[in-house]
């Protein structure tokens, strides 16, 4: 081969590498480029908040401070029921069975029961009578389902206005029977076990997420005395006594002789007596009287044969609270509650 055509390929072959070369850079800066371009950012996920945690199941009935033995029940809604205490409707049914009881005046120095249930449910209760002024406010203290014959059109107007889940005679007459055993107006009777059941049929809630509660615990205090027997006059006729019982540690309820629920023979007994005292108001012209069951006052608490003298309150949308003369919160004793409302300037009897 000549050195002519040596020198040809010889530059044929360098022009190549050099092509290659330069192929190869291009090719490395575009690949540069490409790892160097920035990314776009990839979308942040939303954040989801939780929904707050339900609050805890209560570990004791929440009315009565006892162990809970079904947590089902813990929740139910209050039965709150209007029963009579007359003579005539002696002894009464189902009585002994309440949570919580209130007695107040209603007019001439006669008495009448708000009845609460809710950890025991018996099945029927009565005599059932009107409604008063007292369960305007007492009732959303517990907000509890209300059972009463009727009322008044004054009180009927107040109980629609304050939005009282109404379950009266004429709102659920399923649930009511007359007896034929007691003369009318006292044998009006209510079927409370079936409550629960007709309730969400007339549009009202059978259970609630944070059910009212009472506070029980120790009460840290000096000022207490002892209390073996309690007196609490609302009138010549209505004489309310309770006497302490050691051994269960529990008070006996009398007025003109035991007072005794009608479906167990059983004298009606509490751990605890709270004397209330509140400024009651005639209404009507007088015909009856009103009492503000959120105004607050003075009270007298008993239990385990001892009693404690402080203050009551209520916000109106829980059951009262008290506190001794030094500020320190009062606590009931675990069991049931008999609240005993008397007149501002009424005195009681301790011994």
């Amino acid at each position: 081969m000549s050195r002519k055509k040596l020198i040809l390929i010889a530059g044929i072959v360098a022009a190549v590498a050099v092509l290659a070369v330069v192929v190869a850079l291009v090719a490395s800066s575009c690949s540069k480029k490409e790892v160097e371009e920035p990314q776009a950012e990839a979308p942040k996920p939303s954040v989801v908040k939780e929904a707050p945690a339900p609050p805890p199941a209560p570990e004791v009935y929440p009315l009565t401070g006892l162990p809970l033995d079904d947590k089902d029940a813990a929740l139910r809604r209050p039965l709150s029921v209007k029963l009579e205490n007359s003579p005539e409707a002696r002894p009464q049914l189902g009585i002994g069975s309440a949570d919580v009881v209130y007695e107040t005046i209603t007019e001439g120095g006669i008495t009448r029961f708000n009845c609460i249930f809710q950890s025991t449910v018996p099945a029927e209760v009565g005599p059932v009578r009107s409604g008063r002024n007292s369960d305007v406010t007492l009732v959303p203290q517990y907000d509890a389902l209300f059972f009463m014959s009727g009322a008044n059109d004054v009180v009927l107007g107040e109980v629609a206005a304050a939005g009282l889940a109404d379950m009266s005679h004429n709102k659920a007459s399923d649930l009511y029977h007359r007896v034929d055993y007691r003369a009318m107006p006292h044998n009006l009777y209510l079927d409370l076990a079936r409550a629960y059941e007709l309730a969400p049929q007339i549009g009202l809630a059978a259970t609630v997420e944070t059910p009212p509660s009472l506070e029980f615990g120790p009460s840290k205090t000096d000022g207490m005395s002892d209390a073996p027997g309690i007196t609490v006059p609302f009138s010549d006729a209505y004489v309310a006594q309770w006497a302490y019982n050691a051994d269960d540690k529990l008070y006996y309820r009398s007025m003109n002789g035991p007072t005794v629920d009608a479906g167990t023979d059983q004298q009606v007994s509490s751990a605890n007596v709270v004397v209330l005292w509140a400024t009651y108001v005639p209404v009507l012209d007088g015909a009856t009287l009103g009492v503000d069951m959120n105004s607050g006052g003075a009270a007298s608490l008993f239990f385990e044969g001892k009693r404690v003298d402080g203050t009551w309150a209520s916000d109106g949308k829980t059951p009262p609270r008290f506190m001794d003369a030094n500020g320190n919160a009062l606590k009931l004793a675990p069991g049931k509650t008999w609240f005993e409302v008397l007149g501002v300037g009424s005195e009681i009897a301790v011994g």
